[in-house]
């Protein structure tokens, strides 16, 4: 069971409905809250004192990767995000000010739902299985 950090109902520097259908929420190394937002098909990070800091909406330049979907977000020791992008059966590496690094593949069977990071920082990827 987490701890009650704060609720974020509103954004000094954001304009219009930021937040439209967020689904998954972590913080990172510098206590700034990251969540998915499926509504919006992005990532917001906020920093502590409610600002937002960036928004990430994917990185699709080639046609193998679908529209971002983003769904569970897990942050490593150095701060990177990790965002499971569920319909490209992908995880985006994004840095702490959300500049894409990396892609990490999957199984193109397998749709990333959940990520979280372990004590190693090794990525555990909890996914969904579609059978046909």
């Amino acid at each position: 069971m987490g701890t009650f950090k704060e609720t974020i109902s509103s954004c000094t520097n954001c304009s219009g409905e930021f937040l439209t259908n967020p689904t998954f929420v972590c913080e990172n190394i510098n206590g700034d809250v990251c969540t998915s937002d499926e509504g919006n098909q992005r990532v917001a990070m906020f920093i502590s004192a409610g600002g937002l800091r960036f928004l990430y909406g994917g990185k699709s330049n080639t046609t193998y990767y679908q529209s971002f979907n983003p769904r569970g977000l897990a942050t490593d020791g150095l701060g990177n995000i990790l965002i499971a992008d569920y319909f490209s059966h992908t995880v985006h590496m994004v840095d702490c000010e959300g500049r894409f690094l990396q892609y990490i593949s999957t199984n193109k069977n397998n749709f990333p739902y959940a990520l979280s990071i372990d004590n190693e920082n090794r990525l555990l990827d909890h996914f969904s299985i579609v059978l046909h």
